[in-house]
């Protein structure tokens, strides 16, 4: 079946809200400039996942003009039109989605089952899942993070792959770098020491007028065992989940409106790129570019549309500061990043 053709079916099928029967429930999800509102049936998995955004209302019913997401789970097969892709056809839908070219993304993985589906023009998204239980923990713990992407390219603003702090005033650092460099511990470090964050691990970018504001898009935070930092005393939020692939204690931390060192937004006043410091001995390699180091870690998590996105990442690099912030392993190499951060952000 055609691209269009089933996005037309699609749109057939997903009856009118005000029409639906039963558990549906619907939330408006909020981070800066992106909305969105998720509808999922209180039955499955989805309904519990919404938790893991900062700010997600529950509603009566979705807000006119505002894009809807809907998660569908092994019951709600028959609402989806049949789909008959081989390989070929499944690298094609991915191809369009990197390049851009098309309104209408279709994005299958046959391996778990999973479609998500985006059709800019209707404003309409679909992320189905045959069991909810059984997300792979990226898809659970940063829920519909491909629609967050392509939202917010939308609205001229950036989903990154980084953590995040802030001081007092407003002002803070975005944490970049590829997975193991050390944001998510180096985040959660400076938070016990009273520093504010929008998360540790994604955040939509809005730069505009010479600046960046950084808006916090979930409240998970996730902690390793093995980091050099234990969960305690000014770090708050509450144990959710272990995540079964990594080991990573899942943390929620506070909603949007809620006391805590979670805060809805900031003022970007620099980007600081995280490396493993090279152990003694070791052969010197060659560093990253820095802003090959700050983008290529975050369009490598939502490849769609990545011209867009790199456009975006270009923009934020051209108005805020770069700096290379190398961490030594253990807990002396920890202490010594977040100073570092500090005092970028005492500048």
């Amino acid at each position: 079946m055609a691209y269009r053709q089933w996005f037309d079916e699609l749109a057939d099928r997903l009856t009118p809200f005000d029409r639906v029967q039963g558990d549906w429930v619907v939330h408006a999800v909020r981070a800066g400039p992106v909305r969105f509102d998720v509808i999922a049936d209180a039955r499955s998995g989805f309904a519990d996942i919404v938790r893991a955004f900062y700010s997600a209302a529950k509603l009566d019913r979705p807000e006119p003009g505002v894009v809807q997401v809907w998660c569908l789970d092994g019951r709600h097969e028959r609402i989806l039109p049949r789909l008959y892709l081989s390989g070929a056809e499944t690298r094609a839908c991915f191809e369009a989605a990197r390049q851009g070219a098309t309104q209408q993304l279709l994005l299958p993985d046959p391996e778990r089952g999973l479609i998500t589906a985006f059709d800019a023009s209707r404003g309409l998204g679909v992320f189905h899942a045959p069991d909810c239980a059984r997300l792979p923990p990226w898809e659970r713990y940063s829920p519909l993070k491909c629609f967050v992407h392509l939202l917010a390219l939308q609205a001229g603003a950036w989903l990154a792959h980084g953590g995040s702090v802030a001081d007092a005033q407003g002002r803070g650092v975005l944490l970049a770098g590829p997975g193991g460099s050390g944001k998510s511990t180096t985040t959660l470090n400076l938070l016990r020491q009273g520093m504010s964050s929008a998360g540790d691990d994604y955040a939509v970018l809005a730069p505009g007028g010479g600046a960046c504001q950084v808006h916090t898009v979930y409240r998970t935070l996730k902690l390793h065992p093995s980091a050099p930092l234990a969960s305690g005393p000014g770090l708050g939020g509450e144990p959710w989940e272990v995540d079964v692939m990594t080991g990573k204690q899942v943390l929620l931390a506070n909603r949007a409106g809620e006391s805590g060192r979670l805060v809805p937004n900031f003022r970007l006043a620099a980007i600081a790129g995280l490396r493993l410091a090279l152990e003694a001995g070791a052969a010197p390699a060659r560093a990253a570019p820095g802003f090959m180091h700050f983008a290529l870690s975050s369009v490598q998590q939502a490849p769609y549309w990545a011209d867009r996105s790199l456009a975006m990442a270009k923009r934020v690099y051209e108005v805020v500061p770069y700096v290379d912030v190398p961490i030594a392993r253990g807990a002396a190499g920890l202490s010594g990043a977040s100073r570092r951060i500090l005092e970028i952000l005492e500048r």
